[in-house]
């Protein structure tokens, strides 16, 4: 069964970056992470960037974030292959992304690199991208599921996000 696995985030700011590795000393993904921390430190904001790369609509909406971070690259892997997810926080409306098809430490090297956008699930998404390696991108869902003639639409990442955090 396929299955997309978060490693690390990486907040780029303009004076320095932020990381947050989910990896373990053999660098393999944690079978749970759990974030720690006082009040006001950034937890939920590092919930908040990782749906945001995996097809949110808004990054934090904290003011010194906002001040800070002009990028966030999510490195996930999905069938042992590793992909980073490059989304840029200017403004709350960014509709694109970029799919790098290897790892953070490798950004600098050549790889391919594909622009996705970000929003309805149709071919060329990043949502369908997600889906396509969870083998459900062409799931129909029922707008009124009790309703055996109402119209549908093609399921979308973030239909699976509120799940992922289970």
């Amino acid at each position: 069964m396929s299955r997309i696995r978060v490693r690390h985030l990486r907040l780029v700011g303009g004076v320095r970056s932020y990381e947050v590795s989910f990896i373990d000393d053999e660098g393999a993904v944690r079978p749970m992470s759990v974030i720690a921390g006082e009040i006001a430190t950034g937890k939920t904001s590092v919930l908040d960037f990782i749906n945001y790369c995996l097809g949110g609509t808004t990054f934090p909406p904290h003011e010194e974030i906002q001040r800070a971070v002009r990028t966030a690259l999510l490195e996930i892997e999905v069938d042992e292959v590793q992909y980073v997810i490059d989304r840029a926080c200017v403004g709350n409306d960014s509709t694109k992304a970029t799919i790098h098809s290897c790892g953070l430490d490798d950004l600098e090297s050549s790889h391919r690199a594909v622009e996705v956008t970000v929003g309805p699930t149709s071919e060329g998404s990043l949502s369908h991208f997600l889906l396509q390696h969870l083998g459900v991108a062409e799931v129909q869902l029922r707008q009124a599921p009790t309703q055996a003639s109402s119209e549908t639409n093609r399921l979308s990442i973030r239909d699976l996000l509120r799940l992922v955090y289970v």
